[in-house]
């Protein structure tokens, strides 16, 4: 016998029917019971009866015929009332059974159904689980800071520009579409463009489609890299380069104030033959207010003197103009500093909180022939010079000096350190800052006039001692042929 699985509806369909036919047969049962109870006292009240009412013989023999009549018809509907009780018990009975049959298919597929929702909860869980992992995983991508992004890389129209072929291929090896291109680094890309000329542009920029954005990253990267390691042999190299400079600077300074004095020596000796030859006498200087000019300072008003001197020019003249107790003060604090042994730093060194200052005295060439008077001053803060002219009605300026050299304009500093040192301070230029103090412009040729040497991008100011007279010189006859 094939056993049949009924459906959650047909199981309580059939259960319902099965429920109903007990409370039927339940009924009917009961009704038996009060039937046979009702029909077995009236047999027994029957039976006293017919005891109480017997007499004689004859009346007895009916009596007992009675009694006998009404045994044999209690008894049929006894058998037939116990008959009719095990039919309705064995139905009740099988009746039960299929009843528990029904509950325990019901209670399996409960207990089936029960297992499948807690396999479904627990594929659930793991699957929040997952979701919550990746979506962690996710903040962590998002929140994810590259040390590429520290690095200062050099703009994408460089490496367009400079970097090696092999580097500038990073297309996807596969075509894709607009949709999946990293718009972002396409659009910087873009930016970075937007100063080049169209020439670069079309030439070296892959289509948007094609660009691969994580591939040019590296290229960049590896670029920079190479890159700075050569920077940092050329910085290297310069460094051992500006020590081998600055040790020749040092012995050439040694010379120029060995130089000097040998010069005030030689004009103090050159008296007497003045004296008989009749020759123009040596102007008369003060040597404690010269003594107190910075070397540089003290370099052109020396070079002044000896011009004036040898040359004869009357229309010539040097005076040292300024506050000479500023000059004093400034003098003793430098003394002062030496004596207690503290550690001379460059001139080019400047600390943020020291004013960009002159020092009190300035050195001034006057030429009575072209009526302009030129006006040297000192920064020893930035360890340079700065000239500007004079006009008879005190007007300062730098219109006839600018003139001076067309590719010495005045506008950058020649101490490449005084660019760092102002960036520092949060200024522009030097020559703004100069000229913003009546300073004028620190001119290169006005460097070597002082005996100021820094190593120049160009070859051309690169002179050397012997020729800082001449130079000189020329500088007085330039001003002349320019008025």
């Amino acid at each position: 016998m094939v056993a049949t699985t009924l459906t959650g509806s047909e199981r309580h369909s059939s259960h319902e029917k099965v429920a109903s036919r007990l409370e039927h047969l339940i009924a009917e049962f009961t009704s038996l019971i009060e039937e046979f109870d009702a029909a077995e006292s009236s047999y027994l009240q029957k039976k006293f009866q017919l005891a109480a009412d017997g007499g004689e013989d004859d009346d007895m023999n009916i009596l007992d015929g009675d009694s006998d009549a009404a045994d044999k018809e209690f008894q049929t509907y006894k058998e037939d009332t116990e008959s009719k009780i095990l039919g309705i018990r064995l139905e009740i009975k099988s009746l039960d059974v299929a009843l528990w049959s029904n509950v325990e298919e019901a209670m399996n597929e409960t207990e089936d159904a029960k297992e499948n929702v807690e396999k479904r909860e627990t594929i659930l869980d793991l699957l929040r689980y997952e979701k919550n992992h990746y979506w962690r995983l996710c903040e962590a991508c998002r929140d994810f800071k590259s040390k590429v992004d520290d690095i200062e890389l050099s703009s994408i129209a460089e490496f367009y520009e400079r970097a090696p072929d092999s580097l500038r291929i990073f297309r996807q090896e596969t075509d894709v579409t607009p949709a999946q291109v990293i718009q972002a680094t396409h659009a910087q890309v873009a930016e970075d463009l937007a100063h080049t000329s169209m020439e670069v542009a079309a030439a070296n920029v892959p289509a948007p489609h094609t660009l691969d954005a994580h591939k040019l990253m590296l290229n960049r990267l590896a670029w920079e890299l190479s890159e700075r390691l050569s920077l940092g042999k050329q910085q290297r190299r310069l460094e051992k380069q500006m020590i081998k400079l600055n040790a020749e600077l040092v012995d050439k300074r040694k010379r120029d104030r060995e130089a000097e004095r040998d010069l005030v020596t030689l004009l103090a000796a050159a008296d007497p033959l003045q004296d008989l030859f009749g020759s123009p006498e040596t102007p008369s200087w003060d040597d404690n207010t010269a003594n107190l000019l910075p070397p540089p300072l003290h370099a052109l008003y020396l070079n002044a003197i000896a011009h004036q001197t040898t040359s004869g020019d009357s229309h010539f003249s040097v005076v040292v103009e300024g506050d000479v107790n500023k000059a004093k003060v400034v003098e003793e604090a430098n003394a002062r500093n030496a004596a207690m042994g503290e550690k001379e730093e460059d001139a080019t060194q400047m600390t943020e909180d020291l004013p960009l200052d002159r020092h009190p005295l300035t050195v001034v060439i006057k030429m009575e022939d072209v009526q302009r008077d030129v006006i040297f001053s000192f920064l020893p803060q930035l360890g340079i010079m700065c000239a500007c002219e004079r006009t008879p009605d005190g007007v300062v300026g730098v219109d006839m000096l600018s003139q001076f050299d067309a590719m010495d304009t005045g506008k950058r500093s020649p101490n490449p350190a005084n660019d760092y040192q102002l960036d520092r301070m949060g200024l522009t230029s030097v020559s703004v800052c100069t000229m913003k103090h009546g300073y004028g412009k620190p001119y290169r040729w006005t460097q070597y006039l002082g005996g100021i040497e820094y190593l120049p991008t160009n070859r051309r100011y690169l002179l050397t001692p012997d020729t800082r007279r001449l130079s000189f010189e020329k500088f007085v006859a330039r001003l002349r042929s320019m008025n």
